[in-house]
């Protein structure tokens, strides 16, 4: 919950910025825009807030920075 309100906070790994551009024959032509006005409008339908964030680094298991990303984005304070 944020502000009383529902809050989903969607991380887009690497390289999902390219979709639809990159091997559309094979992904598809919906690009990374569509996908998350989709969420968006699902989001909005449920009277939830969504946040979208693009992460082109991946992360590993020994990255000190993943642990905090995702407390931030469990505890809804991810900006």
């Amino acid at each position: 919950m944020k502000n009383g309100q529902k809050f989903v906070l969607v991380i887009n790994g690497s390289n999902l910025n390219l979709l639809g551009i990159r091997e559309p024959h094979i992904y598809g032509h919906e690009t990374l825009k569509d996908v998350e006005e989709m969420g968006a409008i699902q989001a909005k339908s449920l009277k939830a807030e969504v946040e979208f964030f693009q992460r082109s680094v991946a992360f590993t298991s020994r990255a000190p920075q993943t642990s905090t990303l995702m407390t931030m984005a469990a505890t809804g304070k991810a900006r």
